[in-house]
């Protein structure tokens, strides 16, 4: 039961590539208008819980303080992506086509699924119409709310339970054509996993129709655990965000301006509704890394340029109505961002610079409250793929 909803907000961000970086067309940001603090010895800060990232190709995990930091991982193969527990700072991650588990300092190391060894591909758009990487990669694991079950991707969707090792496929990849095979459309393939509903009951992934002509060409889908149904829409390069009820998501396009940048899909409805602001023939708005703290409203950053295919150099915090009315900046300054990650209670966001500031070097990770109090750079660079640890 597949229905696409047509809705290529996305047709033009050709402009920038990369899946989490903001900034791949860069201009001299502005500057910044908020003092901005480096972390000192001795200084009472504390982030809302430890933070995870991969720093070149192994996990690290900073402590709360901001200045503590310590590798996890040592494997001899880098690692590609990891997602960590929220109910116990457990985690689980891709190397060498195996998915890994362990607990929150890397102990009790356990391989979970073996894939079979495959030809690497330094070109995504080849991999991804390749059969045996199709059938064989493992890909993008996300632990679900209640710290049980691991999604991921191996010839499809998979959806593993923790407590006793079963896999249930949630949804099998089509039959990939052999070569000379012909047909008006391919299967529906799945290629990553983007983020469960907070109740557990629905799942946003990466798909798209093979053969892919284009990495613009993929899709976002919405499975329903309840009935298996799946949707699917274009939004290419988004950020999304659940509500805590998991009745609402939103997404946000920071390559493609104008009111198709920022996007609400109601799941009891199925009807998805494009709130961006519009203002034609003056200013286009950008939009990226949503967070919704309650129904009424959305924590997001948010810019402009002259032009809907020019995305902006520098991205503001901004508070949204939920129907993308009444915009309320939450800070001052604007920064380039390579990747965002909102703090669960919509304290504030940590950020990676795209490039550098007056104030703040490029590639620092950079701590935002919403409450417009100072920025603090902390001492971290050459980081990517954030992810908050449990408060263990």
């Amino acid at each position: 039961m597949s229905k696409e909803l047509q809705f290529d907000i996305a047709a033009l961000s050709a402009m920038c590539l990369a899946m989490s970086v903001l900034v791949a067309c860069t201009r001299v940001p502005s500057p910044n208008t908020v003092p901005t603090a480096t972390v000192p010895t001795g200084v009472d800060f504390t982030l809302p819980a430890p933070v995870y990232f991969l720093r070149a190709g192994q996990i690290w995990r900073l402590a709360r303080d901001g200045a503590t930091r310590q590798q996890i991982t040592r494997e001899a193969i880098p690692i590609t992506d990891f997602d960590v527990s929220a109910t116990d700072g457990a985690l689980v991650y891709v190397t060498d086509n195996r998915l890994i588990h362990t607990d929150a300092y890397g102990g009790r190391r356990q391989v979970l699924v073996a894939g079979p060894v495959l030809t690497p591909m330094e070109d995504d758009l080849a991999s991804l119409n390749d059969k045996s990487h199709i059938i064989g990669k493992v890909a993008a694991p996300r632990w679900s709310p209640d710290g049980d079950r691991i999604a991921y991707i191996q010839n499809g969707l998979n959806v593993m339970s923790i407590s006793n090792g079963q896999v249930q496929t949630v949804h099998q990849n089509g039959r990939v054509p052999e070569q000379g095979d012909s047909g008006a459309e391919g299967p529906l393939l799945f290629m990553g996993v983007i983020a469960w509903s907070p109740d557990g009951l629905h799942l946003l992934a990466e798909v798209y129709r093979y053969p892919l002509a284009s990495l613009f060409d993929r899709l976002v889908g919405l499975k329903h655990f309840s009935d298996g149904s799946l949707e699917t829409f274009h939004c290419v390069f988004c950020h999304l965000a659940w509500t805590a009820d998991s009745q609402v998501f939103y997404t946000a396009n920071p390559s493609m301006g104008g009111v198709g940048a920022l996007g609400r899909h109601d799941i009891a409805t199925g009807q998805r509704t494009l709130i961006g602001l519009d203002v034609p023939a003056r200013s286009a708005y950008f939009y990226a890394y949503p967070h919704a703290p309650n129904q009424d409203e959305v924590y997001v950053f948010m810019a402009s340029s002259a032009s809907p295919a020019e995305p902006p150099a520098a991205f503001k915090m901004y508070k949204v109505r939920a129907d993308g009315y009444g915009t309320t900046p939450l800070r001052a300054d604007d920064h380039p961002i390579q990747t965002a990650l909102w703090a669960r209670d919509g304290s504030g966001a940590l950020i990676v610079t795209s490039s550098a500031s007056d104030e703040i070097q490029a590639d620092r990770l950079v701590w935002l409250p919403v409450d417009g109090s100072p920025a603090i750079a902390l001492p971290v660079t050459g980081l990517r793929t954030l992810r908050w640890g449990a408060d263990i």
